[in-house]
């Protein structure tokens, strides 16, 4: 029930970020067409949200890198807010026809960030059977006994399986937090590298413009 709340409470957070990058996006184009008069057409405007949205991505990356990791909860916020502005910096550019090599670039880390996502939640998943399957066999391992082991054999013979299922539990939870750091490690590369190609592409732009 809990683990349930808190995946809702998640996606009540994705989409709330999703509305405000729409909100801020079309604000952004509505100031940039009473300024401009009524001379932009579809690829302006396309090409002014591009501009927008590597700008706050810029941001929030800069942002993420300069305060580093801090507490769980801020840091996966963080980059959820990181990911939100990076699938509508995705379907903007796809939208506008023209995917230059960095925005290619920053797509790819986008894969590589899910990839990661669903890898460690297989290893979870894979770890959690493990244990069930443990403590299945140390329950009919005693159930099997004949005749049954009473008093302080059996305690023991209890505690030497409880202690294994330890064990595997704690090489289990050494192994995700080994994965973590390397996947965290991957994310920051991924962000210095983002955080260059979106550079890249506003100079491209601004001087196109």
């Amino acid at each position: 029930m809990v683990k349930n709340q808190s995946w809702k409470k998640k996606r009540e957070e994705s989409e709330k970020i999703k509305v405000k990058i729409k909100q801020s996006c079309k604000s952004s184009q509505s100031n940039q067409q009473i300024s401009g008069g009524r001379h932009a057409d579809h690829n302006n405007e396309s090409t002014e949200t591009v501009k927008y949205l590597q700008e706050q991505l810029r941001r929030e990356i800069e942002e993420h890198l300069r305060e580093g990791r801090g507490s769980a909860e801020k840091v996966q916020e963080k980059v959820a807010r990181i990911q939100q502005l990076k699938e509508a910096l995705r379907e903007e550019t796809l939208k506008s026809g023209v995917v230059p090599e960095e925005s290619q670039l920053c797509l790819q880390s986008q894969l590589e960030y899910n990839e990661a996502q669903e890898r460690r939640r297989q290893l979870k998943e894979d770890h959690a059977r493990l244990m069930q399957e443990e403590v299945v066999r140390m329950e009919e391992d005693l159930a099997r006994e004949q005749p049954p082991t009473e008093g302080p054999q059996r305690e023991l013979l209890v505690l030497s399986r409880e202690r294994r299922i330890l064990v595997l539990q704690m090489e289990a939870l050494r192994t995700e937090a080994q994965q973590a750091e390397t996947d965290l490690q991957d994310q920051h590369r991924r962000h210095q590298t983002e955080l260059h190609c979106l550079r890249e592409e506003s100079l491209q732009i601004r001087s196109s413009a």
